[in-house]
């Protein structure tokens, strides 16, 4: 699906929500919903990619190349459309 998103919170599905938190946030609920909070607040693709780099994926030892990872930005990808 390559439709738009609008609100990423309402387009993660329960089990891609507990994967996210758990693979990306070290199982940190608080730090996953800030995270989406403020991508959901950004305006442009540069601006996630910068708010990722900078605050989210060296505090929380992103590997690129997991499938977490992938679903993760292929979800964002659709929010900037």
């Amino acid at each position: 699906n390559t439709a738009k998103i609008e609100d990423l919170r309402k387009s993660i599905a329960l089990n891609q929500k507990f994967l996210f938190m758990n693979d990306l946030f070290s199982g940190e609920k608080s730090a996953y919903d800030e995270a989406i909070d403020k991508l959901n607040s950004l305006h442009t693709m540069d601006e996630a990619k910068s708010y990722l780099a900078s605050e989210v994926e060296k505090q929380h030892n992103w590997e690129h190349n997991s499938p977490a990872v992938e679903q993760f930005k292929i979800l964002l990808e659709r929010k900037f459309l």
